[in-house]
């Protein structure tokens, strides 16, 4: 039963490092941790994407679902895209592939 306690608890280590380095948080821009540390806002998860040699970040709430709009900031945090539910996105969407790294989520 140690044994198994103990490799239990090396399994959890190692799980828990590796998250660690594909989320780090320190490469997150101040205005998007501003974001994220709000806690009346409704993200879901925020997710990032290099485009044009710039990291933009998908504010995801899950509102497009109902017909909302879901912000793509820069590393400013000023909007330079968004995500519309039932209506046209901008063409700003055609920029960005369907590979967006999640770096935060609740």
């Amino acid at each position: 039963m140690k044994k198994l306690f103990i490799l239990f608890a090396i399994i959890s280590i190692s799980a828990c490092n590796s998250d660690e380095s594909e989320n780090d948080l320190t490469d997150i821009p101040d205005c998007i941790l501003d974001i994220i540390d709000d806690f009346e806002n409704d993200l879901i998860t925020v997710r990032v994407q290099e485009t044009n040699n710039e990291f933009h970040y998908w504010l995801n709430t899950g509102h497009i679902a109902g017909d909302g709009k879901e912000s793509i900031v820069n590393s400013d945090c000023n909007e330079v895209c968004f995500f519309q539910g039932f209506w046209p996105s901008p063409d700003c969407v055609l920029e960005y592939s369907e590979d967006w790294t999640v770096i935060w989520q609740r």
